[in-house]
């Protein structure tokens, strides 16, 4: 939203949202209009969204980290002691379509997981 006072970004997913402007003023009346519409609850300033650890600089820079959610998948797939890797396959390497007797992945929600 924006107006004369400024401008207010929204990030929404599903039934989360986050607001943010330079205009504390601005936020509260997206809130309320917002919960004319809808049941709201204000958690306050957000630690955690989607997964992602927010924080603050002294300067006002925000950052965005994935590093508990990263932390919770390899502990979840027991690859807590896995060495990292910069690709899954060396740079250039040709990907073939499976041959018959090779492996089947019967299901592939593990996988995607961690890709």
């Amino acid at each position: 939203k924006k107006d004369e006072n400024g401008i207010v970004y929204l990030l929404v997913h599903v039934d989360d949202i986050i607001t943010t402007s330079d205009d504390e003023e601005l936020i509260r009346k997206v809130k309320d209009a917002v919960g004319k519409v809808f049941k709201i609850r204000d958690l306050g300033e957000a630690k955690v969204f989607l997964g992602m650890e927010i924080s603050r600089g002294e300067n006002g820079e925000v950052k965005l980290s994935q590093r508990r959610y990263i932390e919770e998948l390899l502990q979840r797939h027991q690859l807590v002691d896995a060495k990292p890797r910069s690709t899954p396959l060396p740079p250039g390497s040709k990907v073939l379509p499976a041959e018959e007797g090779d492996m089947e992945l019967k299901d592939s929600s593990d996988y995607r997981t961690l890709v």
